[in-house]
């Protein structure tokens, strides 16, 4: 999966004069056990991920940082997009914060989601990519759910149709989140 996402970096895109946000998102685990997608168990996890980065926001305020929420990440819902922005620290100084915040507010409730939750890409960026693949000759059957689950069943000389599917679908219905896959 961490080739899939790969976005265990920083990247940043702002208007010139605005605090840069550093977008970071951690490499995600298929989990062995999966609540059923909609169940409340993951209900109450997402609240439990949810609480935390509102109290992450919390510590980044009180250093001068600002948590930048891009929300669930469409391509494996098993984490949020978030980046860091201040007008008045370096990068090093940022990112020394949002490391500390992190690892006291959000760190320990992202692992627990992770490790009980299967990525499985959102439904309606599924649908359009089943329909953006198949208007290119390529039929996923309905099973597919997960990054790792496309991947798996498109045939290696169609990468290229999928991936661009992909950030096409992704364009379209999510236009200011940043879509990473593979």
């Amino acid at each position: 999966m961490a080739a899939l996402l790969g976005v265990a970096g920083c990247s940043s895109s702002t208007n010139a004069g605005q605090p840069q946000p550093d977008k970071v998102t951690a490499s995600t685990q298929v989990a062995p056990s999966v609540p059923a997608m909609g169940s409340s168990g993951e209900e109450s996890d997402r609240a439990e991920y949810e609480l935390a980065v509102r109290r992450l926001e919390t510590c980044l305020s009180a250093s001068k940082v600002t948590l930048v929420n891009d929300g669930w990440d469409p391509i494996g819902n098993d984490e949020m997009i978030l980046g860091y922005a201040s007008a008045d620290l370096t990068l090093d100084e940022k990112m020394s914060v949002a490391r500390r915040c992190r690892a006291t507010h959000l760190d320990a409730a992202a692992e627990r989601f992770r490790k009980t939750h299967a990525p499985y890409v959102s439904p309606d960026l599924l649908d359009t990519i089943r329909k953006c693949l198949a208007a290119r000759g390529v039929r996923l059957a309905n099973e597919e759910k997960s990054p790792e689950g496309i991947l798996r069943v498109v045939p290696t000389e169609r990468r290229p149709d999928l991936i661009e599917c992909v950030h096409e679908g992704g364009r379209k219905l999510y236009p200011d989140t940043p879509i990473s896959f593979p």
